[in-house]
């Protein structure tokens, strides 16, 4: 296969749990939802690795003349990864 899918893993799971708790710490609410597309973290993902997409800002009409960023969902979502890749650091070392 060209592009593996992204599979729902006992490690993706432990990540979503980080990533859930850091989004808690700064007042974002995470969802999880999984989805046919393709993109980089599948070929990440197909490695073994545990994977999440999807936390960058807030945005929309991916890959179009018409794609948007909104800027002010930036710090906000700086902090929540900042918070998880934090966590997920003493995870390994604990």
């Amino acid at each position: 296969d060209l592009c593996p899918p992204m599979e729902d893993t006992p490690a993706s799971r432990r990540m979503l749990d980080h990533a859930h708790r850091a989004a808690r710490a700064v007042g974002i609410e995470l969802g999880a939802a999984a989805t046919g597309g393709v993109g980089d973290a599948n070929l990440i993902a197909g490695t073994g690795v545990p994977v999440l997409d999807g936390l960058g800002p807030v945005g929309g009409a991916d890959h179009t003349p018409q794609e948007w960023l909104d800027t002010t969902s930036v710090p906000q979502r700086v902090a929540m990864l900042a918070g998880m890749i934090a966590s997920l650091g003493d995870a390994r070392t604990t």
